[in-house]
């Protein structure tokens, strides 16, 4: 082991994380792979986290305590400015690695000289560690990664491995309170190959104080900074509304109204003609995308009955995905079903929980 420089460094962010880090610092510290440095910001916890971290004794850590909290991403750009390795590997204090996380990374890297940023799948767990049955993380080729990421992370960060010079010039946004790390990650995967190994190399801690579970405004408006911030690089400044729609558009639900049919259909069909003229993304795994979202958009408003099925496949974007034999039966069978209950329970036909909302 080079004691000097090594390989990878690894960094964590840590707030008020005590319950966890301990947990996640010895996730790390117990990989087979071994030439790493741990750098870990205190972003001035209040808690025995910090404490927690400096009873560890190994010299692969290093500690650097903030006197005043300042978020994550600052917490992040002071670790990236004290790294030496050639890999930078990011992980959070709540969060734990599989032991083979690094060396299957590195591995990886090495043998594909193309990819600059590697990921892997996360098993969900609960606050207490117990799984929860669900597994992220994305499932397809590598050439579509970055469309997808115009609407919704599929990038985990307690997973994320990538080379050093990928950062060259590049930093966290510290105005982006939340999510900060999904910011980053958008403005390197249209620059910079990423891939993903399919297989889980962490375990993600859903908990309270998570993105995941957070519903606020700041939540809200930093997520729709994201989104805009890419939408404008296509060309494209959303209203209210719109902007609206495309954060929603990855999580509609059984219930979606015709009339939000309607609008996502001309959405989707305008953030093609924007990609044509700037050409972000490359054109085929982008029209990809763009059909996986109208399926998903007519798969949420089956309520509707046939009248889904016939908009579907009148649509222009029904040509750019190929659904499964599985995938298009059940297409079928909600409609249908949706259309019996309209012919039955006509009144039902009137919900529209993932109407537009006014404002």
């Amino acid at each position: 082991m080079n004691a000097a420089r090594p390989l990878v460094s690894v960094v964590m962010p840590l707030h008020n994380a005590g319950p966890f880090v301990r947990e996640a610092v010895g996730s790390v510290l117990a990989q087979t792979y071994r030439d790493f440095e741990l750098l870990i910001v205190d972003d001035a916890s209040t808690d025995d986290g910090a404490a927690v971290v400096a009873s560890f004794q190994d010299a692969r850590i290093r500690l650097v305590r903030e006197p005043e909290q300042r978020g994550p991403a600052a917490a992040r750009n002071r670790a990236l400015a004290e790294a030496s390795g050639n890999f930078i590997a990011f992980f959070d204090s709540d969060d734990v690695a599989l032991p083979t996380w690094l060396a299957e990374s590195i591995d990886f890297l090495a043998a594909h000289a193309d990819c600059d940023i590697v990921g892997a799948w996360v098993e969900i767990i609960d606050e207490h560690g117990a799984p929860t049955g669900a597994i992220n993380g994305y499932r397809d080729r590598p050439e579509k990664l970055a469309s997808v990421m115009l609407f919704t992370n599929c990038l985990p960060t307690s997973t994320l491995v990538m080379r050093a010079r990928c950062l060259e010039g590049r930093s966290f946004d510290p105005t982006v309170t939340l999510a900060s790390d999904y910011d980053l990650w958008v403005r390197l995967v249209t620059s910079h190959q990423a891939c993903v190994l399919q297989k889980v190399l962490a375990r993600y801690r859903a908990h309270p104080q998570s993105i995941t579970h957070r519903k606020s405004a700041a939540a809200e408006e930093c997520l729709g900074r994201i989104a805009r911030f890419q939408l404008e690089r296509l060309g494209v400044t959303p209203t209210a509304e719109e902007l609206s729609l495309h954060l929603r558009l990855h999580q509609l639900t059984f219930g979606t109204s015709r009339e939000t049919v309607r609008v996502a259909e001309s959405w989707l069909l305008r953030l093609d003609e924007a990609n044509a003229g700037t050409a972000v993304y490359p054109q085929q795994p982008f029209h990809e995308t763009l059909g996986e979202r109208w399926f998903a958009t007519c798969h949420s408003a089956c309520g509707n009955g046939l009248w889904t099925w016939r908009r579907f496949h009148r649509s222009r974007l029904a040509g750019w995905f190929a659904p499964s034999q599985q995938q298009r039966r059940s297409l079928f069978y909600l409609c249908l079903r949706g259309a019996l209950k309209r012919l039955f329970l006509p009144s039902t036909g009137s919900a529209a929980t993932n109407a537009i909302p006014n404002r």
